[in-house]
């Protein structure tokens, strides 16, 4: 009886001892209370893993050294303190916060260190596979008013901060993009696929195309009408400034490249031009054919009309410059000269409104006058000859005279009296357009006398015969000579006795 007692006794004892034991390594699935973080855990006191399954599947994995493996199924070493891996869901990790708080955060990364050379990113986003489009970071954000997909600030001490640092690379001819913005269309000219306030530095730039950057800076590529637009408020700013601080002795500060055909041009400016260098075309004769001279252009030079006028303000939207000018008629010059009137279109009111003004080549007015300097100075120089002529003549008839001791005094006296008395004056007005009229006198012992017009080239183109003694009135009507200079003689019993120079203008 005894020993039966003792056995009952020993019974209970151990029962007791095992639910104490028991109760002390289990968890209710109600929750517990009373709990001691620093002894009542879940987890490991040997050198084991933790592990968390559903459906016998490892799920979740605590290694010994605290490493976190989230989504993996076992046997993956991993690279990061916590290492979560996805091969079915859309999403890794979706995180929402829907507080009040005026400062919230979706996901919040924040690193320091005290190496200075250290590498240390707060959020580092790769993604890869055979997917089109593959996105390391994708941020979306939607609100009232203004919104941020992402915002990033570098603020620190440092002397280099970069909020934002794309770097990409890839195999030869891939199209590879450090950073990319888009947006899906244009809304009103409202939408920006990237903004910056501030100063921008891009060591190359190449807008609209994915070509490969040439040697420039910035290359844009647009099918816009404009491929670059700059407009400055500042009352004393520019436009634009293009300097080149090279060494090299061949070096554009601006280079514009357009087809010489049409209305195309390398460079439009509307408004007034200064140039403090020199203003310099092509005229090298190795890039030149079908050389021909330019003949007779001094008639054409007369028939330009040459005037004084002041541009239409209502043409403002122009910036034509408001003083008074002095210049020739396009259309006008185009009827004498048509190779140096070209069309330019005029876009100052937009692509949609566009007009065709005609313009002058100034410049290419230059070899015309000078053409038409050498023609006068040829015409000068055959007249002083014939003055020269009529000199030598007059001089050798004074020395016949003297050594002819048996001309009679009578004679000797007539032949002085024709050299001496006839005359031949300027004719008024001059230059003229309209008409004109000469004077001249006859002396009265002259058999016949007449007044001939020869032209530049020394064609006669009028003559006056039959000339009374005395003084003689002789008119001349513009509209029956073409401009230019012409020289007009006075002939004495078929002797120069005078000449002069005339000239019509248009």
């Amino acid at each position: 009886m005894k020993k039966k007692l003792l056995l009952i006794i020993w019974v209970i004892l151990v029962t007791m001892l095992l639910k104490q034991n028991l109760n002390a390594q289990s968890w209710n699935l109600i929750g517990n209370a009373g709990t001691t973080p620093s002894t009542n855990f879940i987890g490991t006191t040997d050198a084991k893993a933790f592990v968390i399954r559903t459906k016998n599947i490892e799920r979740i994995k605590v290694n010994t050294n605290g490493d976190i493996i989230v989504g993996t199924g076992g046997g993956v070493t991993p690279i990061a303190l916590l290492d979560l891996r996805n091969s079915k869901d859309i999403n890794s990790i979706y995180l929402t916060n829907s507080s009040t708080n005026s400062n919230q955060y979706g996901i919040r990364s924040v690193v320091n260190g005290t190496n200075a050379s250290a590498f240390r990113t707060a959020g580092a986003f790769t993604a890869s596979g055979a997917g089109s489009n593959n996105t390391g970071l994708t941020v979306s954000a939607s609100a009232g008013n203004v919104t941020y997909g992402g915002n990033f600030n570098a603020t620190d001490a440092a002397t280099s901060n970069i909020a934002v640092w794309g770097y990409t690379g890839g195999p030869s001819g891939s199209r590879n993009y450090a950073v990319y913005g888009s947006i899906a269309s244009f809304s009103a000219g409202n939408d920006y696929a990237g903004y910056f306030n501030g100063r921008t530095y891009a060591n190359s730039l190449l807008v609209g195309s994915d070509a490969a950057v040439s040697s420039s800076g910035i290359e844009v590529h647009t099918s816009l009408s404009s491929g670059l637009y700059i407009f400055s408020s500042n009352s004393a700013g520019n436009g634009i400034i293009s300097s080149y601080t090279g060494s090299p002795t061949n070096y554009y500060a601006i280079w514009g490249v357009s087809p010489a055909s049409g209305s195309n041009y390398a460079g439009y400016f509307s408004g007034n031009v200064h140039v403090t260098g020199t203003l310099s075309n092509f005229s090298d004769e190795r890039l030149k054919e079908n050389i021909n001279p330019l003949q007779s252009v001094t008639d054409k030079i007369m028939q330009i009309s040459v005037n004084t006028y002041n541009y239409k303000k209502m043409y403002s939207n122009l910036n034509l410059p408001q003083q008074k000018q002095y210049g020739f008629l396009a259309q006008n010059l185009q009827k004498i000269f048509p190779d140096l009137v070209q069309t330019v279109v005029d876009k100052s009111k937009g692509e949609n409104v566009l007009s065709e003004y005609k313009a002058v080549n100034y410049i290419g007015m230059i070899p015309i006058l000078t053409k038409a300097l050498q023609e006068e100075h040829a015409a000068r120089i055959q007249t002083e000859q014939e003055l020269n002529d009529l000199k030598q003549r007059l001089r050798d008839v004074e020395t016949l005279l003297s050594q002819n001791s048996s001309l009679t005094q009578s004679a000797t006296q007539k032949n002085l009296n024709i050299a001496a008395i006839a005359r031949l004056d300027q004719n008024v007005p001059n230059p003229f357009n309209q008409k004109a009229t000469i004077s001249c006198f006859v002396p009265s012992n002259t058999n016949k006398a007449m007044v001939v017009i020869y032209s530049a080239n020394g064609n006669t183109v009028k003559t006056f015969n039959n000339l009374s003694a005395g003084t003689n009135q002789l008119s001349i009507n513009a509209n029956t000579l073409t401009g230019g200079v012409y020289t007009y003689v006075l002939l004495i019993d078929g002797k120069q006795a005078d000449s002069r120079q005339m000239i019509i203008t248009r």
